[in-house]
């Protein structure tokens, strides 16, 4: 027999997998937000979505108490999957009886924050508690367990650095072009990030 609140969770999907979003619903709606169909959360009021942002179809985002918080100018390909949070486990409690409540006191949630003018490639999944770094591009494929650099292609499973999108100069006056002087990063903050393991 299927529980109440699992049957609430279920109808909390459907009603954003086939229906139109209210904007009101979510923590944040920016402007020129584009959200495409099939599109799955089951919290949207701890989604905080910035200006200018894309999901693609398929996108799933799985919170209960975390946030999930996309800045301005950054887009996700198709079936983005966000969680938030992560299971626990309790000696003599069967996973099966998480839907009874009886295991989740030791689930951790943690919020997953995407900086500004990110690309996330196709079937990506994020973990909780990462933060993608401004200017990331994470390729097709990859699970991001852990926070990345600003700058920088990340792709595989547990994902990883690749390479450098750009050389620092090149990010100098990218941002030059994008940024208010305040909001930039400087010489000496790329050259510390960058050379840090």
């Amino acid at each position: 027999m299927i529980s109440i609140l699992k049957l609430k969770r279920m109808l909390g999907y459907l009603k954003h997998y086939y229906y139109d979003y209210d904007p009101s619903e979510f923590g944040q709606y920016g402007l020129n937000v584009e959200i495409n169909k099939p599109f799955v959360c089951n919290n949207p009021k701890n989604v905080y979505l910035g200006n200018n942002v894309r999901l693609r179809p398929g996108c799933t985002i799985i919170t209960h108490t975390g946030k999930f918080i996309i800045k301005d100018h950054s887009a996700a390909s198709n079936n983005l999957m966000v969680v938030t949070g992560n299971h626990g486990w309790t000696n003599g409690i069967g996973k099966w009886q998480t839907d009874l409540n009886l295991s989740q006191e030791l689930d951790v949630e943690k919020d997953i924050v995407i900086e500004n003018d990110v690309w996330i490639g196709a079937n990506v999944t994020l973990l909780a508690g990462v933060t993608i770094g401004r200017g990331c591009i994470i390729a097709a494929g990859c699970v991001v367990t852990k926070s990345t650099k600003p700058y920088t292609i990340y792709g595989g499973v547990p994902g990883h650095p690749l390479k450098a999108k750009y050389t620092i100069d090149e990010i100098l006056k990218h941002e030059e072009l994008l940024y208010k002087e305040e909001d930039r990063y400087t010489r000496d903050e790329l050259e510390k990030i960058f050379t840090e393991k």
